[in-house]
């Protein structure tokens, strides 16, 4: 009997393993996404980080873009600091 439960064991898993690696092939050929997904490329991105530096060994300084607006930002293992915002919302003379 013990080899029964053991074998039953195993031909669930491998049915699992099966209708897994069949679900994510079915994924990839059909190309099938979920309803909020944002395709690559489809629109444009509303954020970016543009550069990151880091300060000591848990901080570190981001300048991130949003809607063509850059913030800076300085962040920690349990904190975020806004240093400078709207720093693309100014016009510069040249």
């Amino acid at each position: 009997m013990e080899a029964l439960a053991y074998l039953r064991a195993i031909g669930a898993l491998a049915a699992t393993l099966g209708l897994l690696i069949t679900a994510a092939w079915a994924v990839r050929r059909f190309n099938i996404r979920l309803p909020n997904m944002m395709r690559p490329g489809s629109e444009k991105q509303r954020l970016s980080v543009i550069s990151r530096l880091p300060v000591d060994a848990q901080r570190q300084l981001l300048l991130i873009r949003r809607d063509d607006v850059e913030h800076l930002l300085l962040i920690g293992p349990n904190h975020a600091t806004v240093v400078e915002a709207n720093l693309g919302s100014t016009q510069h003379a040249d």
